[in-house]
Parts: C-alpha cells; sequence; structure tokens
C-alpha cells in the first residue's frame, strides 16, 4: 500500500516512464533460449574512433552491452554465444571494424550474481526516506 489513490500512482508511473527514468526491459535465461556461453571482450580501438566502433558492434546481435572503459583496452563488450566457435565468430564480427586494433577475451564460468536492480533501488528510497 502506498497510501495515494491508484490514479496518482499511475500518473507518476507514466511520468517516470515519459522521462526516462524508469526502463522496461525483457529478461531472458540465455541458456534456455541456446546462448549458454557468456563472454566478455576487451577491445582496443583507434583514438577517436568510438562512435564508428560503437555503431558496428550494434549491427551484432549477440552483443548484448558495450562500454567505454578505462584500464587495460577501450571498450568492455558483454557477447551471447551458442558455443564457443560461435563466440569466436562473433569476436571476428567486432574486428570487421577497421577501428579496432585487438580483442582480448574472457568466458564467464559461472554468474554469481545477476544483473539486478531491486537493491540499488531500496538503497535509494532508504536514502531519499532519511
Amino acid at each position: 500500500r502506498l497510501g495515494v489513490a491508484r490514479g496518482t500512482a499511475q500518473a507518476r508511473l507514466n511520468k517516470l516512464l515519459d522521462s526516462g527514468v524508469v526502463r522496461l526491459d525483457v529478461s531472458l535465461d540465455m541458456a534456455v533460449v541456446g546462448y549458454p556461453i557468456a563472454g566478455f571482450a576487451t577491445l582496443a580501438i583507434s583514438q577517436g574512433s568510438i562512435g564508428e566502433v560503437a555503431r558496428s558492434l550494434a549491427d551484432i546481435p549477440e552483443v548484448l552491452e558495450a562500454h567505454t572503459v578505462t584500464g587495460d583496452g577501450d571498450v568492455l563488450v558483454y557477447l551471447a554465444a551458442k558455443s564457443t566457435d560461435d563466440l569466436f565468430y562473433t569476436i571476428e564480427q567486432t574486428l570487421q571494424s577497421p577501428a579496432v586494433q585487438r580483442t582480448s577475451t574472457s568466458i564467464s564460468l559461472v554468474e554469481h550474481v545477476p544483473r539486478r536492480i531491486g537493491p540499488l533501488v531500496k538503497k535509494i528510497g532508504e536514502e531519499a526516506s532519511s
């Protein structure tokens, strides 16, 4: 119970959705849908080419996320694959962009903490009410 009328709660939710603060997304068990391999590729790219590389990565369906990072490499890519051979093929696709100079890949063996936001949302709520 929130202590507000349903219409008020719906209006607040709609405002959050419209502003982009709240986004709705689908969460899949990738192994169940045939993609049991999770890989992380670090890409070293040519200076000033992040836009080109990001567009190239966005065209690869197996690329689930891509982030510009600090440290070794420039872009960290989260990949889904049907097999290690499929992961190799997907990594080869990332190299099709001339701006990608090299890659380094790690395969996830066990997912200990799945992607989640609930605990953080709870913390934000607690901080806001204190």
